[in-house]
Protein backbone atom coordinates (compact mmCIF):
# COMPACT_ATOMS: atom_id res chain seq x y z
CA UNK A 1 0.00 0.00 0.00
CA UNK A 2 1.58 3.33 -1.19
CA UNK A 3 1.40 5.62 2.18
CA UNK A 4 1.20 9.19 2.23
CA UNK A 5 3.69 11.64 3.77
CA UNK A 6 1.90 12.52 6.54
CA UNK A 7 1.07 8.80 7.11
CA UNK A 8 4.68 7.77 7.53
CA UNK A 9 5.59 10.43 9.76
CA UNK A 10 3.03 8.67 12.00
CA UNK A 11 4.44 5.78 11.39
CA UNK A 12 7.99 6.83 12.35
CA UNK A 13 6.70 8.07 15.59
CA UNK A 14 5.11 4.65 16.01
CA UNK A 15 7.70 2.78 15.04
CA UNK A 16 9.20 3.61 18.16
CA UNK A 17 7.02 2.84 20.98
CA UNK A 18 6.66 -0.51 18.58
CA UNK A 19 10.68 -0.75 19.52
CA UNK A 20 10.11 -0.24 23.30
CA UNK A 21 7.60 -2.49 23.72
CA UNK A 22 9.56 -4.97 21.74
CA UNK A 23 12.64 -4.89 23.66
CA UNK A 24 10.13 -4.34 27.14
CA UNK A 25 10.97 -1.28 28.00
CA UNK A 26 6.73 -0.13 27.69
CA UNK A 27 4.06 -2.64 28.90
CA UNK A 28 1.09 -3.28 26.86
CA UNK A 29 -1.21 -1.02 28.40
CA UNK A 30 1.10 2.15 28.02
CA UNK A 31 2.47 1.52 24.62
CA UNK A 32 -1.45 0.59 23.81
CA UNK A 33 -2.69 4.31 25.25
CA UNK A 34 0.11 5.93 23.35
CA UNK A 35 -0.59 4.50 19.74
CA UNK A 36 -4.03 4.98 20.42
CA UNK A 37 -3.75 8.72 20.93
CA UNK A 38 -1.53 8.97 17.86
CA UNK A 39 -4.07 7.44 15.86
CA UNK A 40 -7.01 8.83 17.15
CA UNK A 41 -6.15 11.82 15.34
CA UNK A 42 -5.58 10.56 12.32
CA UNK A 43 -8.05 10.19 9.33
CA UNK A 44 -9.87 7.01 8.93
CA UNK A 45 -7.77 6.57 5.54
CA UNK A 46 -5.06 7.02 7.36
CA UNK A 47 -5.61 4.77 10.00
CA UNK A 48 -6.44 2.33 7.68
CA UNK A 49 -3.03 2.47 6.02
CA UNK A 50 -1.47 2.08 9.69
CA UNK A 51 -2.98 -0.66 10.43
CA UNK A 52 -2.01 -2.23 7.18
CA UNK A 53 1.30 -1.44 8.14
CA UNK A 54 1.60 -3.20 11.43
CA UNK A 55 -0.14 -6.17 9.82
CA UNK A 56 3.08 -6.30 7.83
CA UNK A 57 4.96 -6.37 11.25
CA UNK A 58 3.65 -9.40 11.82
CA UNK A 59 2.78 -11.24 9.46
CA UNK A 60 6.18 -12.82 8.99
CA UNK A 61 7.27 -11.95 12.71
CA UNK A 62 7.77 -15.48 14.46
CA UNK A 63 6.75 -15.59 18.15
CA UNK A 64 9.49 -16.10 20.27
CA UNK A 65 10.30 -19.88 21.59
CA UNK A 66 9.20 -19.51 25.31
CA UNK A 67 12.33 -21.60 26.07
CA UNK A 68 14.74 -18.71 25.78
CA UNK A 69 15.34 -16.57 29.12
CA UNK A 70 13.37 -13.96 29.96
CA UNK A 71 16.52 -11.12 29.28
CA UNK A 72 16.62 -12.79 25.67
CA UNK A 73 13.16 -13.20 24.69
CA UNK A 74 11.79 -10.00 22.93
CA UNK A 75 8.37 -9.19 23.71
CA UNK A 76 6.07 -10.45 20.47
CA UNK A 77 4.48 -7.44 18.69
CA UNK A 78 1.17 -9.51 17.92
CA UNK A 79 -0.60 -8.71 21.36
CA UNK A 80 -0.15 -4.64 20.40
CA UNK A 81 -0.51 -5.01 16.71
CA UNK A 82 -3.92 -6.70 17.31
CA UNK A 83 -5.03 -4.52 20.11
CA UNK A 84 -4.78 -1.50 17.77
CA UNK A 85 -6.57 -3.59 14.54
CA UNK A 86 -9.46 -4.32 16.92
CA UNK A 87 -9.98 -0.34 17.70
CA UNK A 88 -9.17 0.93 14.34
CA UNK A 89 -9.33 -1.69 12.15
CA UNK A 90 -11.42 -4.50 10.35
CA UNK A 91 -12.55 -6.90 13.04
CA UNK A 92 -13.59 -9.47 10.45
CA UNK A 93 -10.67 -9.75 9.09
CA UNK A 94 -8.95 -9.94 11.92
CA UNK A 95 -10.72 -12.55 12.81
CA UNK A 96 -9.38 -14.49 9.56
CA UNK A 97 -6.42 -13.45 10.46
CA UNK A 98 -5.91 -14.94 14.55
CA UNK A 99 -7.11 -18.17 12.67
CA UNK A 100 -5.52 -18.64 9.94
CA UNK A 101 -2.75 -20.04 11.92
CA UNK A 102 -4.97 -22.91 11.96
CA UNK A 103 -5.98 -23.87 8.97
CA UNK A 104 -7.13 -27.21 7.81
CA UNK A 105 -3.77 -28.07 6.78
CA UNK A 106 -1.43 -26.46 9.22
CA UNK A 107 0.58 -28.48 11.19
CA UNK A 108 0.71 -26.33 14.40
CA UNK A 109 -1.90 -28.72 16.52
CA UNK A 110 0.92 -31.20 16.96
CA UNK A 111 3.48 -28.25 18.50
CA UNK A 112 2.75 -28.10 22.20
CA UNK A 113 4.56 -25.03 22.44
CA UNK A 114 3.18 -22.86 19.58
CA UNK A 115 -0.55 -23.48 21.08
CA UNK A 116 0.71 -22.54 24.11
CA UNK A 117 1.84 -18.85 22.80
CA UNK A 118 -0.97 -18.40 20.44
CA UNK A 119 -3.18 -19.07 23.10
CA UNK A 120 -1.58 -16.37 25.29
CA UNK A 121 -0.79 -13.95 22.64
CA UNK A 122 -3.09 -14.03 20.16
CA UNK A 123 -6.20 -15.67 21.48
CA UNK A 124 -5.91 -13.71 24.44
CA UNK A 125 -5.99 -10.42 22.74
CA UNK A 126 -9.32 -11.04 20.84
CA UNK A 127 -11.12 -12.20 24.35
CA UNK A 128 -9.77 -8.48 25.46
CA UNK A 129 -11.02 -7.03 22.16
CA UNK A 130 -14.37 -8.75 22.69
CA UNK A 131 -14.87 -7.59 26.13
CA UNK A 132 -13.81 -3.96 25.55
CA UNK A 133 -15.58 -3.47 22.34
CA UNK A 134 -18.14 -5.64 21.56
CA UNK A 135 -19.67 -3.15 18.68
CA UNK A 136 -16.87 -3.22 17.27
CA UNK A 137 -17.81 -6.75 15.80
CA UNK A 138 -20.31 -7.59 13.34
CA UNK A 139 -22.72 -10.06 13.94
CA UNK A 140 -21.06 -12.48 10.69
CA UNK A 141 -17.74 -12.15 12.89
CA UNK A 142 -18.91 -13.34 15.41
CA UNK A 143 -20.31 -16.07 14.58
CA UNK A 144 -17.01 -17.12 12.43
CA UNK A 145 -15.40 -16.38 15.56
CA UNK A 146 -17.48 -18.87 17.91
CA UNK A 147 -17.68 -21.70 14.48
CA UNK A 148 -13.88 -21.19 14.40
CA UNK A 149 -13.92 -22.22 17.97
CA UNK A 150 -16.24 -25.07 17.92
CA UNK A 151 -13.69 -26.05 15.38
CA UNK A 152 -10.98 -26.18 17.39
CA UNK A 153 -12.06 -27.71 19.92
CA UNK A 154 -13.53 -30.78 18.01
CA UNK A 155 -9.89 -31.23 16.14
CA UNK A 156 -8.58 -30.72 19.55
CA UNK A 157 -10.28 -34.01 21.29
CA UNK A 158 -7.66 -35.78 22.66
CA UNK A 159 -5.28 -34.35 21.20
CA UNK A 160 -2.73 -33.66 24.38
CA UNK A 161 -0.69 -30.83 22.35
CA UNK A 162 -3.53 -28.52 23.33
CA UNK A 163 -2.53 -28.06 27.08
CA UNK A 164 -5.37 -26.94 29.50
CA UNK A 165 -4.24 -23.41 29.00
CA UNK A 166 -4.99 -23.15 25.08
CA UNK A 167 -8.70 -24.98 25.58
CA UNK A 168 -9.68 -22.41 28.21
CA UNK A 169 -8.81 -19.67 25.89
CA UNK A 170 -10.51 -21.40 23.68
CA UNK A 171 -13.74 -21.51 25.48
CA UNK A 172 -13.46 -17.90 27.06
CA UNK A 173 -13.01 -16.29 23.76
CA UNK A 174 -16.05 -18.71 22.25
CA UNK A 175 -18.17 -17.56 25.45
CA UNK A 176 -17.13 -13.46 24.56
CA UNK A 177 -18.54 -14.10 21.13
CA UNK A 178 -21.57 -15.31 22.22
CA UNK A 179 -21.74 -12.61 25.04
CA UNK A 180 -21.09 -10.22 22.28
CA UNK A 181 -23.89 -11.69 20.19
CA UNK A 182 -26.75 -11.15 23.10
CA UNK A 183 -25.25 -7.32 23.72
CA UNK A 184 -25.96 -6.33 20.20
CA UNK A 185 -29.41 -8.20 20.64
CA UNK A 186 -30.18 -6.22 23.84
CA UNK A 187 -28.81 -2.78 21.85
CA UNK A 188 -31.63 -3.51 19.17
CA UNK A 189 -34.15 -4.02 21.56
CA UNK A 190 -33.69 -0.98 23.71
CA UNK A 191 -33.47 0.97 20.13
CA UNK A 192 -36.27 -0.17 19.45
CA UNK A 193 -38.03 -0.04 22.45
CA UNK A 194 -37.40 3.97 22.55
CA UNK A 195 -38.38 4.47 18.55
CA UNK A 196 -41.01 6.80 18.39
CA UNK A 197 -44.14 6.16 16.87
CA UNK A 198 -43.32 8.35 14.21
CA UNK A 199 -40.41 6.59 13.43
CA UNK A 200 -42.01 3.35 13.29
CA UNK A 201 -44.34 4.60 11.33
CA UNK A 202 -41.77 5.77 8.82
CA UNK A 203 -39.92 2.12 8.62
CA UNK A 204 -42.93 0.51 8.11
CA UNK A 205 -43.66 2.79 5.16
CA UNK A 206 -40.33 2.81 3.74
CA UNK A 207 -40.86 -1.02 3.58
CA UNK A 208 -44.36 -1.12 2.13
CA UNK A 209 -43.59 1.71 -0.84
CA UNK A 210 -40.93 -1.02 -2.10
CA UNK A 211 -43.34 -3.90 -1.75
CA UNK A 212 -46.29 -1.78 -3.08
CA UNK A 213 -44.55 -1.71 -6.56
CA UNK A 214 -44.85 -4.93 -6.91
CA UNK A 215 -48.62 -5.93 -7.33
CA UNK A 216 -48.17 -9.54 -8.64
CA UNK A 217 -48.16 -10.91 -5.21
CA UNK A 218 -51.23 -11.01 -3.67
CA UNK A 219 -49.82 -12.34 -0.23
CA UNK A 220 -47.44 -9.46 0.17
CA UNK A 221 -50.21 -7.41 -0.57
CA UNK A 222 -52.54 -8.34 1.97
CA UNK A 223 -49.54 -8.66 4.48
CA UNK A 224 -49.10 -4.73 3.52
CA UNK A 225 -52.40 -3.90 3.80
CA UNK A 226 -53.30 -5.37 7.19
CA UNK A 227 -49.89 -4.00 8.80
CA UNK A 228 -51.06 -0.30 7.33
CA UNK A 229 -54.36 -1.14 9.17
CA UNK A 230 -52.34 -1.96 12.57
CA UNK A 231 -51.06 1.34 12.71
CA UNK A 232 -53.31 3.67 11.69
CA UNK A 233 -52.74 4.62 8.56
CA UNK A 234 -55.76 6.15 6.97
CA UNK A 235 -56.86 5.21 3.22
CA UNK A 236 -56.53 8.05 0.91
CA UNK A 237 -59.22 10.80 0.49
CA UNK A 238 -61.67 10.45 -2.44
CA UNK A 239 -61.26 13.33 -4.95
CA UNK A 240 -63.61 15.92 -4.45
CA UNK A 241 -65.19 17.25 -7.91
CA UNK A 242 -63.92 21.05 -9.38
CA UNK A 243 -64.09 23.62 -6.28
CA UNK A 244 -64.85 20.76 -3.59
CA UNK A 245 -62.66 19.63 -0.70
CA UNK A 246 -61.74 15.71 -0.58
CA UNK A 247 -63.66 13.63 1.60
CA UNK A 248 -62.37 11.46 4.50
CA UNK A 249 -62.80 7.06 2.73
CA UNK A 250 -64.40 4.56 4.75
CA UNK A 251 -62.73 1.50 5.56
CA UNK A 252 -59.66 -0.23 5.64
CA UNK A 253 -56.92 -1.22 3.11
CA UNK A 254 -57.72 -4.94 3.76
CA UNK A 255 -61.35 -4.00 2.68
CA UNK A 256 -60.28 -2.48 -0.48
CA UNK A 257 -57.90 -5.22 -0.72
CA UNK A 258 -60.21 -8.05 -0.84
CA UNK A 259 -63.40 -6.53 -2.16
CA UNK A 260 -62.27 -4.77 -4.90
CA UNK A 261 -61.69 -6.69 -7.80
CA UNK A 262 -58.85 -4.86 -10.04
CA UNK A 263 -56.66 -4.07 -6.71
CA UNK A 264 -53.87 -2.49 -9.10
CA UNK A 265 -56.32 0.68 -10.08
CA UNK A 266 -55.14 1.59 -5.97
CA UNK A 267 -50.84 1.73 -7.04
CA UNK A 268 -51.25 5.88 -7.72
CA UNK A 269 -53.42 6.29 -4.31
CA UNK A 270 -51.44 3.54 -2.10
CA UNK A 271 -48.10 5.45 -3.33
CA UNK A 272 -49.50 8.74 -2.76
CA UNK A 273 -50.36 7.97 1.05
CA UNK A 274 -47.19 6.36 1.65
CA UNK A 275 -45.43 8.99 0.43
CA UNK A 276 -47.90 11.24 2.35
CA UNK A 277 -47.22 9.32 5.46
CA UNK A 278 -43.07 9.14 5.59
CA UNK A 279 -42.64 12.91 3.77
CA UNK A 280 -45.75 14.73 4.43
CA UNK A 281 -46.01 15.54 0.82
CA UNK A 282 -46.86 13.56 -2.16
CA UNK A 283 -44.01 14.69 -4.75
CA UNK A 284 -41.15 13.61 -3.23
CA UNK A 285 -39.47 10.65 -5.41
CA UNK A 286 -39.76 7.27 -4.26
Amino acid sequence: MNKTANTQHVIDRLLDIFRKYHRGIADLTIAGNLVRRSMTLCSDEQQLEIVAWMHDLIVHEQLPASNLQVEDRPVPLHPLVIRMWATFGDTGELSRFIFSDYSESSQEVLNADFNSRWARWKCAEMVYALSSAPERFHKSTLEFIRDQCSRLNNRFIGNTTAGDAFIAEIARLENCAEHAELRHLQDFLLKSETQSVSERRAAIVKTHMKTALDFGKEAKLNAMAKDLDEQGIPLPPKKGKKGKRDSPRDGTYSDVFIHNKKPQIWKRHILDVLKRNLYGRTKEPL
